[in-house]
Formats: structure tokens, sequence, C-alpha cells
């Protein structure tokens, strides 16, 4: 196995012999990467399949595997609040949310910003 990095892609290559009929599980763990979320509030990762056949030749499988990935629910009320509050430096954002953001909808914390 080799890791490879290509203008912002990531590419793991798995060598594995499998036997006629043998199937394979992969498990891919994703790490939260706070700047895949800038200016979005989900990213979809895409997972390419390559075979070879009995020729050694390589064949990419037509579609990829998209996983896609949400972001933090503070991070997506973050994002939201500075839509909706631009004038806001997004410090004091973070800071409002982590203070009183525990176990409050969008709608209450914005009620709560307009009420200051």
């Amino acid at each position: 196995m080799f890791l490879q990095k290509i203008q912002n892609q990531t590419s793991i290559k798995i060598f594995l012999i499998l036997q006629m009929g043998e199937c394979l599980t992969i498990n891919i763990d994703l790490p939260y990467v706070f700047f895949h979320f800038k200016n979005q509030q989900e990213k979809i990762y895409d997972f390419y399949i390559i075979c070879q056949d009995e020729k050694q030749q390589s064949i990419q499988l037509d579609n990829p595997i998209k996983i896609t990935v949400k972001a933090p629910k503070q991070d997506q009320i973050i994002k939201q609040l500075q839509d909706l509050f631009p004038q806001k430096d997004k410090e004091d954002l973070i800071k409002y949310v982590k203070e009183y953001g525990k176990n409050k909808s969008f709608d209450k914390l914005v009620e709560k910003i307009l009420q200051e």
C-alpha cells in the first residue's frame, strides 16, 4: 500500500490478490478536515475502484463511490449565522455559539442575537 498526493487529491493504492469469487471489505475512516467545509456544509468524497484483468491491464470502474460528509452541527450553525449576520466577526460568532449554543436550535440563537 502506498499514499500519493496529486493536486488536492490523495490517492491510496492497495494491491491485493483475490481468488475467483472472493470478496473484499475495506473500512475507510475520514477524519474531520475543517477547511473542507469552508463556505459549504458538506463535502463529497469520490472513491474510484481500479481493477486489473488477467492481462495485468488496469481498468477503472465507471462510477466512483460517493461518500457525503456533513459539517458538524455547530459549524453549520456558525455558517448560517455568518450568512444572516455578515457584519458580525466569525470569531465572535464561534465564541457566541460555544457559549450560548448548547442544545439550542439555529432559530433560538437568532432570536437571542436579535434580542441583544
